[in-house]
């Protein structure tokens, strides 16, 4: 828990194989250790144990990631990339009444923080959409009341999952999503790359 952060990867490059034999479930502890609900997940290697926070704090929206993944590693070019972002919910967001707010009414009912996720997630989203141009972005998302759904719940997932199928269903965005990522066209089998066993 250095303060930095840290990306878990499949060893899909040379220069990448370091987390090459890790359980899958360690990753999924880190990436729910979200700090406001959990306590940091412990997790070991060769060397140490470190310890992870849920990645949503540096990458709450992680398109942008994946861009410079495909781009910088793997070598892609921006004009082959075509991206389905899914959200998982989003609520109006507005500062306007905090223009003129000090410390304690930013930290009122979370306000900083809902701040801070949804600038990430903005431009994480925008920054992605602006490499790869608008024709090869696609994002669905549904903008619910705020309050509607909590984090740290679990009764909200049959209605969460309703939400989703409402959404998938609808023929403009079915059309779109078969007719672009369900196409036939497969992506290039990945090779994998040595890892400390070898």
């Amino acid at each position: 828990m250095s303060g930095i952060s840290h990306r878990f990867r499949t060893p899909h490059h040379p220069d990448l194989t370091a987390d090459a034999n890790r359980p899958f479930a360690r990753v999924a502890l880190a990436t729910s250790a979200a700090p406001t609900y959990f306590k940091a997940a412990k997790i070991a290697d060769m060397i140490a144990e470190n310890k992870y926070f849920d990645g949503g704090v540096w990458a709450n929206a992680p398109v942008m990631a994946a861009v410079a993944e495909a781009v910088c590693f793997l070598k892609i070019p921006t004009e082959r990339i075509d991206i389905l972002s899914v959200g998982t919910t989003e609520e109006p967001f507005t500062a306007i009444h905090q223009s003129r707010a000090g410390l304690i009414r930013w930290g009122l009912k979370g306000r900083i923080v809902n701040l801070l996720m949804n600038a990430q997630q903005e431009s994480s989203i925008r920054l992605a959409k602006d490499l790869v141009g608008d024709a090869h972005f696609t994002r669905i998302n549904a903008t619910v009341p705020n309050g509607s759904y909590s984090l740290d719940s679990s009764k909200d997932m049959e209605a969460l999952a309703s939400q989703g199928l409402n959404i998938a269903v609808q023929p403009e965005i079915l059309r779109e999503v078969k007719s672009r990522f369900l196409n036939g066209i497969h992506a290039a089998k990945w090779e994998r790359f040595g890892s400390f066993e070898d």
